[in-house]
């Protein structure tokens, strides 16, 4: 997987632009939009990884037909159940 960051032998990156690097990186290569990513650390309070939520791609369904107000369901208060005896 090639990078395209040009880097000095040392940088210093905050947490910001380098989760900005990754959800880029992520991006262009799922053809994905990221809606949210998080760090994961372990017990020691040392990184383990990245956790990346893409945004819904559900599609939204859309009908041209007229919602009728829902009548509430009738119970029958009369009826009882079976019980052995």
């Amino acid at each position: 997987m090639p990078y395209n960051y040009e880097l000095a032998m040392s940088a210093d990156i905050s947490a910001k632009v380098l989760q900005e690097m990754i959800c880029s990186l992520v991006e262009e290569q799922t053809g994905k939009i990221v809606h949210k990513a998080e760090f994961i650390y372990d017990e020691h309070n040392q990184f383990t990884g990245m956790k990346v939520f893409f945004e819904n791609e559900q599609a939204e369904l859309f009908s041209n037909k007229i919602e009728q107000p829902k009548k509430p369901k009738v119970i029958d208060k009369k009826w009882k159940p079976f019980i052995w005896e």
